[in-house]
């Protein structure tokens, strides 16, 4: 009686903290909806291939300037201020090492050329600022995570993206070159600030230099750099090396297709299988730390479950009517894109029901394997693409055969995850 009561509660209260992050996403996700299609009449495929490019490349980079350690943040309740301390300070530090580099590596003739033939020769100090800023603002969202204040994480959330919807659609009007990368480094800029005030006046954080501190810290959590970093590399390097490879076998207005048919088929993942990832990232590890072993499997298997039974039908209708929706809402230029969401629509339903679950892999100190996982996947992802885009084969083709060797690999990653989560782990 007592344990159905206690288990009434968690899994109410774990609801209530999945839906107050989802709503926030929820509500940004309509407002980037919304104003899509306005955005894809006033900027043209290519400005959004150049835009994605962008992306891509900052989105790799931020992954060094943390060393993955925001993740050990979670796990924190004495230390999470020498955690947060830590990644703050690793960002600045790879940051101006970036920008020391990057004048040397855009010397690189094949670089230099790859820039000037693509268009993307805007102020490359953007470039260790973006992932600066990324990289504050990801540690101060995973403390505010510790701390379970999740309605915060969802304000900013929605107000950021208003401001580089409206920034973006100014920087137009202003004819400003470049205006959707502009809008997304302000919006940023403006969430990372906001989260820094709350989390500086609300907690009363101050940052630690105590080197001695600090390295040991760093020694005794080195598994999250020492796995995650590489795993998670592989990760980001296989969905965003998918616009740098297909810029350099294709062109930047095929880029332009794909990142617009993916934002769409995306939705589902970030506005729902983010917000569970990151409250059972907190169930699991606070579970884990009782030593719940019983609680800790059956959340797992109730979630994945539900996951794969709710969200099939779904994607099934949505192979079938996207390429309508897209040239519906976005014009017939964009009809290319439609027809991509169909090959890619696969790969993503899969993505959906891993990225709910992956954090069992880092919670219950299985880095390693997700790590090989992660290699696995960008090596075969790139190979793929690189080949078939070499002899000359048709850019929706390519996408299949893509979007099914990746969904393989999903697979495989749930069903290690299903072993580990039911007892093939160590507590």
């Amino acid at each position: 009686m007592i344990y159905n009561k206690l288990k009434s509660v968690f899994h109410n209260k774990l609801l209530a903290n999945i839906t107050v992050l989802l709503s926030g996403n929820v509500l940004s996700q309509i407002i980037l909806f919304i104003s899509t299609p306005y955005l894809s009449r006033i900027y043209n495929p290519t400005d959004f291939g150049v835009t994605s490019i962008f992306t891509s490349l900052t989105t790799i980079l931020a992954l060094f300037t943390t060393g993955r350690y925001e993740f050990s943040i979670l796990t924190q309740k004495k230390s999470v201020g020498i955690s947060l301390s830590l990644v703050l300070i690793l960002s600045f530090i790879v940051s101006i090492l970036i920008l020391v580099l990057l004048p040397y590596i855009l010397r690189i003739n094949q670089i230099n050329s790859f820039v000037l033939l693509h268009d993307l020769s805007f102020n490359y100090l953007l470039v260790p600022f973006f992932i600066l800023i990324i990289g504050w603002s990801t540690g101060f969202q995973y403390y505010i995570q510790n701390k379970k204040n999740y309605k915060t994480l969802s304000f900013v959330a929605i107000i950021q993206t208003l401001i580089n919807v409206l920034l973006a659609v100014l920087f137009n009007y202003l004819d400003i070159k470049h205006g959707l990368i502009y809008s997304l480094i302000l919006s940023q800029c403006f969430s990372c600030l906001s989260i820094f005030a709350f989390v500086r006046f609300k907690y009363n954080f101050k940052i630690t230099f105590d080197m001695q501190e600090l390295v040991q810290y760093a020694k005794d959590n080195i598994n999250y750099p020492k796995y995650l970093l590489m795993s998670d590399l592989s990760l980001v390097l296989n969905q965003q090396l998918t616009s740098i490879l297909f810029g350099i076998m294709y062109n930047l207005e095929i880029v332009g297709f794909i990142s617009i048919a993916i934002r769409l088929l995306k939705l589902p993942n970030i506005l729902i299988s983010s917000s569970i990832s990151s409250v059972l990232r907190i169930e699991f590890a606070e579970l884990k730390s009782l030593g719940n072993n019983m609680a800790l499997s059956n959340l797992f298997n109730k979630v994945f479950k539900k996951l794969v039974l709710y969200s099939l039908p779904f994607f099934i209708i949505g192979y079938f009517v996207m390429p309508y929706i897209i040239t519906m809402y976005f014009g017939n230029r964009w009809e290319l894109a439609g027809i991509y969401s169909q090959a890619l629509i696969i790969l993503i339903y899969f993505e959906f029901i891993s990225s709910c679950i992956n954090s069992v892999f880092y919670i219950l100190d299985n880095q390693k394997i997700y790590m090989r996982l992660q290699i696995f996947r960008m090596v075969i992802g790139s190979f793929v693409i690189l080949l078939l885009g070499k002899i000359g084969t048709e850019v929706l083709y390519v996408l299949y055969v893509y979007s099914i060797i990746d969904s393989l690999v999903s697979v495989f990653q749930i069903y290690k995850a299903y072993s580990i989560i039911n007892g093939n782990y160590k507590l």
